[in-house]
């Protein structure tokens, strides 16, 4: 699958630059984000089901 991510100028420097101080690539960092917000929401909808219990 292939994204195309448009950002503002002074976001793509900042997403840019935390890429590169954490050795990632703008790619490894995007998928990075990604996944980590779908597992807290799969974690949030685990945590709502449990507590109704």
């Amino acid at each position: 699958m292939s994204v195309i991510l448009w950002l503002p100028e002074e976001e793509e420097k900042l997403f840019k630059e935390f890429a590169k101080s954490n050795n990632m690539s703008g790619s490894e960092l995007f998928r990075a984000i990604v996944l980590e917000h779908i597992e807290n929401n799969i974690d949030l909808e685990l945590y709502t089901l449990a507590i109704k219990e």
